[in-house]
């Protein structure tokens, strides 16, 4: 059995070729993926098992910074990341997000070794922009 809170069902009987049938509706919620069993992610109209990935992916966008990393990755976004070390900021570098999980994140940026963080110590705002995601990372001292 599927846990779902009851807030987030609605149920109704409708008739179809003349017999009755229960139709569940289950509301959108940010505490995915829902499951007893395999994962199950919908593609088009089918449901489908979800890779080992996709499953990761799913469990890491409970998080929201990963959640708001993952949706950059997907889109191919660069995000701009700089690094507080001894109270002195390094200068923010466009970066990708090369891997995300729940609990930390490894951008690239276009030269030099890939950038590793911990959610601890990481901070996500936005760009001077307002639309490029920024991500300062605190290191300790």
């Amino acid at each position: 059995m599927i846990y779902q809170p009851d807030e987030f069902l609605v149920g109704t009987v409708v008739e179809s070729e003349g017999k009755h049938v229960v139709a569940v509706i289950v509301q959108p919620d940010h505490n995915r993926p829902h499951f007893a069993g395999p994962a199950f992610v919908r593609v088009s109209s089918e449901s489908v098992k979800a890779s080992e990935q996709v499953f990761e992916d799913l469990i890491a966008t409970r998080s929201s910074k990963a959640r708001q990393l993952l949706e950059a990755m997907r889109k191919g976004e660069l995000v701009s990341v700089s690094v507080w070390i001894f109270g002195n900021r390094s200068t923010p570098q466009d970066c990708k997000v090369v891997e995300c999980t729940p609990w930390f994140a490894v951008f690239q940026p276009n030269s030099g070794g890939p950038i590793p963080a911990d959610f601890e110590r990481v901070r996500l705002g936005r760009a001077g922009d307002g639309k490029q995601l920024s991500v300062e990372i605190t290191h300790s001292t």
